[in-house]
């Protein structure tokens, strides 16, 4: 869930190129989007509700399990 990672802080000091799993997410949601609509998506509106999500707790889905 954390946007700066260990992972990231190691990569960008050995200059390592980095890309975080957001936007590895969003890369996916574009491709889709684009397959089954044909058209653009609104790439900045789309990023900030990523952004947005990841700053929330994350709450159970209906009919999932709740941790005992």
């Amino acid at each position: 869930r954390p946007l700066d990672t260990k992972l990231g802080r190691l990569a960008a000091e050995r200059g390592a190129k980095f890309i975080p799993g957001v936007n590895w997410f969003l890369l996916q949601a574009v491709r889709q989007f684009r397959f089954f609509t044909g058209s653009e998506p609104p790439l900045p509106p789309l990023r900030a509700a990523a952004l947005d999500a990841l700053k929330r707790e994350p709450k159970p889905l209906p009919g999932m399990l709740q941790k005992l």
